[in-house]
């Protein structure tokens, strides 16, 4: 019962009130898209526990991290450009470990997932499902829910089944992830990280 009051609570975390079809105005634990990470986190610590990993671009970077104010989520990831001098956040995404249940998974995903439709019941947003192998390492499984905006950028709600070996390799843990991804980022997924 926790776990479900959790998901509930993400929703409401995920969306700014609002009739708005623009994505910088949706936030993920109170933060928004295009704000400097360095309002919530130090440069030090950022550039201490920053990855530039992404095997085919070192455009942007990432962080994990847990902050004190954001409660819903195990850890906040935020991607910037790795030049960024003001560490403006292109991505945020809330993740939730859920265990060996990708089911239960599954199941709060739809749960989120019709909250959001409901509250852009009257807006252009473009609904998505996809079920596929991660490119990472062509074994993971995601399951996701996009929206995307007219504007550019997308709402992704996803469920992470990493394999064993990405999971030993890169300490990666099986998890629910709600997303805010601006259009340059997610080109950059597409288009570079990757491939």
């Amino acid at each position: 019962m926790k776990q479900i009051l959790k998901i509930c609570v993400l929703s409401f975390f995920l969306i700014v009130p609002s009739q708005a079809n623009n994505i910088s105005e949706f936030q993920i634990g109170g933060i928004n898209l295009g704000e400097s990470l360095l309002n919530y986190v130090n440069e030090k610590k950022i550039r201490k526990i920053m990855k530039t990993d992404y095997p085919n671009s070192k455009k942007f970077s990432r962080i994990f991290i847990k902050l004190p104010d954001v409660k819903e989520y195990s850890n906040i990831m935020f991607h910037f450009k790795t030049n960024d001098k003001k560490y403006i956040i292109h991505s945020i995404s809330g993740q939730i470990g859920y265990g060996e249940s990708f089911e239960r998974c599954l199941s709060n995903r739809e749960k989120i997932s019709l909250d959001v439709s409901k509250v852009f019941l009257n807006s252009n947003l473009k609904k998505v499902k996809s079920r596929k192998k991660h490119s990472l390492d062509n074994e993971s499984i995601v399951d996701n829910e996009y929206f995307f905006f007219p504007n550019g950028g997308y709402i992704e709600i996803g469920c992470y089944d990493w394999s064993e070996k990405t999971e030993e390799k890169l300490n990666f843990v099986d998890h629910l992830k709600v997303a805010i991804n601006s259009e340059e980022f997610s080109k950059f997924l597409t288009d570079e990280a990757f491939n």
